[in-house]
Parts: C-alpha cells; structure tokens; sequence
C-alpha cells in the first residue's frame, strides 16, 4: 500500500497521483483508497489488532496506510430543504419512516444494515417531482458560512486534490424512486428523466 519512489527519487503526492490519473498519465503507483466500514467492523478490526485510537473511515485509513481521496470544501448540493423526517411505524426491531430525501424506508434497530426501501415520495409518472424540484433550486444557503476561509485553506493545501460534491445526475434520482421506478421511468418518460438529471446538473453548475 505504500508509495513507490518514482525514478525521480520522490513519490508522487495524492494531489500529483489524482490529476495524473485523471489526465491519463502515467504514475508511479495505483491508490488504494478506503472509503468507510460498518460500525461492526471497526469493532472487529480493533479485537484483531488495530489500535483502538484509530477511529472509523479517517483513522482506518492512516492504519491502512490508504491514501487520501481528496479535500472537500462543502456546497450543499443535494435537497434543500431536506424532507421533514416522519416515523411511519415502529416495531421491537424496526423502525419505519419517512427519510429526509422522501423515502420511506424500515431500519434496523440492531446492528449496521441497508434500509428496505417501503415506498418512494417521488414516483416514474412524475408524481412527487414538483416537491423534488423546488429543493434543487439555485440558494445562498446551499454555500459554506465562511466562503472566503474554506477558499483560503484550500489554496493553502498543495499536497491534497481539492474537490466539491457534483452529486450524481442517476444515481440519486435511482435513490429517489428505486431501481425498478427508474427503469420505467426511462422507458415511459425519458423527456422527464432528462428534466431531472439537467435539474440536477443545472444546480450542480451553480
């Protein structure tokens, strides 16, 4: 997992590794990135040896000796405002409820789990998209308090690829009504899907 030493003598730093990459150029090694883990896991990962002071995503990462994905400045570019939450129904294991991006999913109550997704606020006929629309609209809420200092910290990092969220023109409209609502939704409304994913990256552009 370590860096390899370049023919120059010096490993390539994340930020050189990332637009390498992302220019097709050649590199000195392929990153290995670690993303995240179940709570579950951490708690194993520490019975087996990793020091309990290496805490879950950003310490795994250092133990793994992983490299850095990027550095993120934060524009909130997903809905906004989100859904209100709302407990649909609760059992001894589950709980159901309304999620803030209008899904209504059951949850576990014990243990690290993907929710079941029950239902879907916004459906493949349209029905729903106004209230998806209006929370994907252009808002000075949507940018960082203090602007000018996250610009400044990332002009001062030259070692890390700065990025911000550009969110996801599928995926999240596939998150938004499921798998199978999106499938029909392109094969009965591909004019809406397209309406969708230009909402998304209009305000992405933003």
């Amino acid at each position: 997992i370590a860096p390899r030493v370049s023919c120059m003598g010096v490993a390539m730093s994340p930020r050189e590794l990332w637009l390498a990459i992302m220019n097709y150029q050649k590199v000195d090694r392929v990153p290995v990135i670690h993303w995240n883990t179940w709570e579950e896991t951490h708690e194993e990962w520490i019975k087996q040896g990793m020091p309990a002071e290496f805490e879950r995503r950003d310490g795994e990462a250092k133990f793994l000796r992983a490299s850095t994905i990027v550095h993120r400045v934060d524009f909130e570019v997903n809905l906004y405002p989100k859904f209100e939450e709302v407990a649909v129904r609760e059992t001894a294991d589950t709980r159901t409820i309304r999620q803030d991006d209008g899904v209504i999913a059951e949850h576990k109550k014990h243990g690290s789990s993907i929710p079941h997704m029950v239902d879907y606020t916004l459906k493949p006929d349209g029905t729903g998209w106004d209230q998806y629309k209006k929370r994907l609209q252009p808002d000075a809420g949507r940018l960082p308090r203090d602007l000018a200092g996250e610009i400044e910290k990332a002009r001062a990092i030259d070692d890390q690829p700065v990025a911000i969220n550009t969110a996801s023109q599928v995926g999240w409209i596939r998150n938004w009504m499921g798998v199978e609502g999106l499938a029909y939704l392109c094969a009965d409304h591909l004019d809406l899907f397209q309406e969708m994913a230009d909402t998304i990256t209009d305000l992405v552009l933003w």
